[in-house]
């Protein structure tokens, strides 16, 4: 792991921490717990403004390596800034709003495979082979109960297939798992 991604990585954790949030499982501290304290939760989101700006600060602009990307990330503070859609969208559409948010001059985009890949994996949908040439995804009813909607279609050729429509809910879920969509698809 680099240390730049160390850095987005430890600013994240401390984000979680200072919300009240166990940065591995995504599940609120239990009340009880030391990491519940007002003041602890205080230094942490100092800790993480303090990470956030020595990853603004970086290295200059024009020292960068254009050709060299780091792996999509996306912070805490960039998720708060997506607009989840209201009414069911593609894939494509929802993966657009992801990239808006993220400077794309350091980091690779997100790509709508990399999140259909993983779905897949996760048995949220499923590849439906028409005939040797054509080929679609579908929703399971896994994918079904997240709030992924399979709207029939017809192509050019007279070919039927789906659209994939993900609601509110199926747009969060992407979101709070787009750590393990992206690290499935370094993986590979």
């Amino acid at each position: 792991m680099t240390d730049f991604r160390k850095l987005l990585l430890l600013k994240d954790y401390m984000a979680s921490l200072s919300d009240g949030i166990d940065p591995i499982s995504g599940i609120s501290v239990a009340g009880d717990s030391v990491l519940n304290n007002k003041h602890l939760q205080s230094c942490f989101g100092e800790v993480a403004d303090i990470l956030e700006n020595l990853i603004l600060l970086g290295a200059p602009k024009d020292k960068i390596d254009r050709r060299y990307k780091y792996s999509f990330e996306l912070s805490r503070e960039d998720e708060k800034k997506i607009e989840l859609s209201s009414s069911p969208i593609a894939i494509s559409e929802f993966v657009h709003q992801i990239n808006r948010v993220v400077d794309t001059t350091y980091v690779k985009k997100l790509k709508a495979t990399q999140v259909t890949n993983w779905l897949t994996s996760e048995g949220y949908l499923e590849d439906i082979f028409v005939d040797e040439e054509f080929s679609f995804r579908r929703a399971t009813s896994k994918g079904d109960s997240i709030g992924i909607q399979p709207v029939p279609k017809t192509n050019s050729y007279g070919k039927e297939y789906v659209v994939n429509m993900y609601s509110v809910a199926a747009q969060q879920f992407i979101l709070n798992n787009l750590n393990m969509i992206v690290m499935l698809s370094e993986q590979k």
